[in-house]
Formats: structure tokens, C-alpha cells, sequence
């Protein structure tokens, strides 16, 4: 009876200890089963969102790209237009230079210069005869001495040489230099074209009048009119005073019948501007002055 209450005793103390065993195992297990489970959900959330996040950066970062290459386009039309425009800006004008004048300077010279010498011009009587039948005298009867033909005696730069004796004497004047126009009160107009627009002429003189101051001369005139102009049509009135010198050396002669009266026979008249004229054009309006020639030999514009 002993024997079998210590056997029972030891069958339940074994299937106590197999039974907390059993408990103790399953906890266990069932812990560890469900760590590693909720662990993975955690890092699948986690990589899942991390997934998101770099799809959303990747979707954001591809959403900037054409962003940046606008601005990259931008940039890059930008500084093409400022090459462009820089370029544009330093390039040399084609163009030629504009000519003195009105688009430009009036041409002013530092030495005294006659601007009309060698220059072309035009002559009228009374505004409208060219036939040099009524220009000159002489012409009519085949004596060119004192004609002007080609319009060129004015401007030449030539004079007679008072010293020479083939020269002294009112109606001497060697063929090439001495310009006789004729007609009693007739308006002779030079228009002479300077070539350039000057912009500081400041007297006109005439060369070697004959005889000027005879009674208000046998060959000698008086200035009805100077103009100047841009254009040749338009004209503004140079004002001015003229004065008479006598050609140092220039002959003396007899202008009266008895032999009374004596007068010296050349003289420069220069026409003095009350101030600075600039154009290109000068417009020059000579009457006889109570004769019927008029003689010189030259027209002169000087700054």
C-alpha cells in the first residue's frame, strides 16, 4: 500500500512538471511567433512608406526636371538674347558718315581760306539771259578777251600783274583773266557752289575792279544783293559793308577831258559781314553803277 501511494505520488509529481513544462513552451512560442510577425508588419510599414516617400521624392524630383530645364531653356535663350544684343550693340555702323552741313558740322578752317577758288558757279543777266551775246562785251563782235565763256575766270585764282605794262590802262586786260559784263542798270547774278558747307565765311571780295570809284564808276558796280543757302533755293541775307582799296601799284588815269581829275585805276572791294555766315551756296547780285560795263576779275569767299 506504501509502495503504491509512493508510486502515485510520483506519477503526479511527473505529469505536475510535463504540464508546467507544456505551459511554459507554448507562452514561448506563441511570444516569439508573434514578435517576428508584428516586427515585419513594422518593418513592412516602414519600408513601405519609405518606398512611398522615395516614390513620392523620385515622382517630385521628376516633376522638377522639366522645371529645370525651362530655366535651363531660360537661361540659355537669355544669354543668347544678351549675346545677341551685345553683339548687335558693339557692331561697327555700316553706314557712311554723314556729310557736313544740315545732317552734320559746318566745315570751319583755323587759316584764311578762300573756300570759292577753283568752284564751280552760274551766271544770269536779269535772272533769266545766258547767251553770252548779252553777257560780255565784245563777244558779239568775236572779241572773247573779256568773255567768260566757260564760267571759270571768277574762281580761277588768277589776276593781272600791275606791274606789267600790257596790263596798266582801263580797257587792258589781257585775254584769260579780265571779265567784262555789259548792259546799263542789268542785274548780273553769280550763283557760286562752294562744295562743302562752311560754316564761318565772313567776307566776299572782288578783284580788280576797274576803275570804282569814278563817279560811282566807269566799270565799276554796286552789291544789290548777297544771299547764302544749304540748298540753292531757300536763301537768307548776308548783311554786310563794302569797302574799297586801292591795288598797290594799280596806274592812275585821266577820266576827264581836260586831264583834270585823276584816278587810280584797280581796286579790291571786299564786302565785310556784320557777322559769320554758314551755307554752301552763295548768291552774289551786281548792278552797273552808273556806266555801261562792268569789269573784274575776280570773285573771292573768305572765312
Amino acid at each position: 500500500m506504501k509502495k503504491l501511494l509512493v508510486m502515485l505520488l510520483a506519477v503526479a509529481m511527473v505529469l505536475t512538471m510535463t504540464f508546467a513544462l507544456a505551459s511554459c513552451g507554448g507562452d514561448d512560442t506563441t511570444d516569439d511567433s508573434s514578435k517576428p510577425a508584428e516586427q515585419s508588419k513594422v518593418e513592412s510599414t516602414e519600408g513601405s512608406t519609405a518606398a512611398s516617400s522615395e516614390d513620392d521624392a523620385t515622382s517630385e524630383e521628376t516633376t522638377a526636371a522639366p522645371s529645370e530645364d525651362v530655366t535651363s531653356e531660360e537661361s540659355t535663350s537669355s544669354e543668347e538674347s544678351t549675346s545677341s544684343e551685345e553683339s548687335v550693340s558693339t557692331e561697327e555702323p555700316s553706314i557712311d558718315e554723314p556729310a557736313p552741313g544740315p545732317t552734320g558740322d559746318y566745315i570751319t578752317t583755323p587759316t584764311k581760306t578762300n573756300y570759292a577758288l577753283g568752284k564751280t558757279y552760274t551766271l544770269t543777266r536779269d535772272g533769266t539771259d545766258t547767251d553770252p551775246a548779252y553777257l560780255y562785251l565784245g563777244y558779239s563782235d568775236g572779241n572773247l578777251s573779256w568773255s567768260d565763256v566757260d564760267l571759270e575766270k571768277m574762281t580761277d585764282g588768277i589776276v593781272g600783274d600791275i606791274a606789267d605794262e600790257e596790263y596798266a590802262g582801263s580797257m587792258v586786260g589781257k585775254t584769260g583773266i579780265s571779265v567784262m559784263l555789259v548792259g546799263t542798270n542789268k542785274l548780273f547774278e553769280y550763283v557760286i557752289d562752294l562744295g562743302d558747307y562752311y560754316g564761318d565765311i565772313n567776307s566776299i571780295v572782288f578783284r580788280q575792279v576797274r576803275n570804282a570809284k569814278v563817279g560811282g564808276g566807269n566799270r565799276g558796280f554796286k552789291l544789290r544783293l548777297a544771299q547764302i543757302s544749304d540748298n540753292g533755293t531757300d536763301w537768307t541775307k548776308l548783311n554786310g559793308n563794302m569797302e574799297e582799296t586801292p591795288v598797290p601799284g594799280a596806274p592812275e588815269i585821266k577820266s576827264n577831258l581836260d586831264e583834270t581829275v585823276v584816278n587810280v585805276e584797280h581796286f579790291n572791294c571786299t564786302y565785310k559781314l556784320t557777322e559769320a555766315a554758314k551755307g554752301k551756296f552763295v548768291r552774289i547780285i551786281l548792278v552797273s553803277d552808273g556806266g555801261y560795263v562792268i569789269q573784274l576779275e575776280e570773285i573771292e569767299i573768305w572765312n
